[in-house]
């Protein structure tokens, strides 16, 4: 279908290039119209471009850069935020969103030195200390990750979101009985709304080897749509604590169907979720379906959850193996 077209007889205004003539179908096509417009504006700047125009366009950057970066187009985002920054660094929010966004790329050198520099110029914005932190803990730097939630701390009450990250620079610099405080204080609701958060504190449980625990706040991370590998192998593990066998099949059954990509083999494993399997010789038969799908490995797995020492369970499988071999 061709795109309707409104008739353009005279320049477009700066002001208006959001409103131009063609605008294709979808939001990246949209923006990165939009975005074309604005590079061909900016080639007319000359040193004669008065103020306005230049401030007006730096916003226009900013904003862009801003939609791309809600996108997930972080190249895209970092190209118009680094040109309004070049035209106007004064934007309010636009050094914390350029920062942001060379993060997204890798860039942390540059990222950290604009977040300092926000920093020095206003001290009491915890934004600005939660990308810091951010920024550290990509470089596995977490004791001034660890630093830097403890200046935004003293600031505001932390969010979900850097609850969690806090939490797990705690975790990995070994200090679980600080993770553990900052989890005392974290509201139920939070709980029940944010999974990660659930995650997290199975984990510091399960480190902290109460067991009990970290099987209600996995299981509950699990229930709420929880299927971060990490965490569901943290899940494995109490499971298999507990004796719950055919549990923890059930789990590395989806932990397996999360690393295979192929449709066929995604639907094999989806018959190894045996947590409410009652008879153990079905489970042997979703296994079996899976040795003729030629998967030996996650079969192997499977059979190695079952406690060789409860005698009675293997018998059945047996018993299983026999029953299916003699209707062959």
């Amino acid at each position: 279908m061709n795109q309707r077209k409104t008739p353009c007889t005279t320049p477009i205004p700066h002001r208006f290039l959001s409103r131009f003539c063609i605008r294709p179908p979808g939001a990246l096509g949209f923006l990165l119209a939009l975005g074309a417009l604005l590079l061909l504006f900016s080639s007319c700047l000359t040193p004669a471009s008065s103020e306005g125009e230049r401030a007006e366009l730096a916003a226009d950057y900013y904003r862009l850069g801003n939609a791309f970066y809600s996108e997930g187009d972080y190249a895209a985002s970092t190209e118009y935020l680094s040109r309004a920054y070049g035209l106007n660094p004064e934007i309010p929010g636009l050094g914390l969103s350029y920062a942001l966004s060379l993060l997204r790329l890798g860039n942390q050198s540059e990222a950290e030195a604009i977040l300092t520099g926000l920093v020095e110029d206003d001290p009491m914005q915890p934004l600005y200390y939660s990308a810091l932190a951010y920024s550290a803990a990509l470089q596995e730097d977490f004791s001034s990750a660890e630093g830097y939630y403890q200046a935004l701390g003293e600031l505001r009450e932390p969010n979900p979101q850097e609850l969690f990250n806090w939490i797990l620079i705690r975790v990995r610099l070994g200090d679980l009985e600080s993770a553990a405080a900052l989890i005392q204080g974290i509201p139920e609701e939070w709980l029940n709304d944010q999974p990660e958060l659930l995650a997290a504190a199975g984990r510091v449980a399960l480190l902290r080897e109460n067991f009990d625990e970290a099987l209600d706040l996995l299981k509950r991370y699990q229930a709420r749509g929880g299927s971060k590998p990490d965490f569901l192998s943290d899940l494995v593990e109490v499971l298999h604590f507990h004796g719950l066998y055919l549990e923890e099949a059930g789990v590395r059954a989806t932990l397996h169907r999360q690393s295979y990509k192929a449709e066929e083999q995604a639907i094999k494993l989806t018959h190894l979720y045996v947590t409410e399997i009652e008879d153990l010789s079905q489970g042997f038969a979703w296994i079996k379906r899976a040795i003729e799908a030629g998967l030996a490995e996650e079969v192997e797995e499977l059979f190695s959850v079952f406690d060789p020492t409860q005698q009675a369970e293997l018998n059945r499988l047996a018993d299983a193996a026999a029953t299916l071999e003699a209707a062959e």
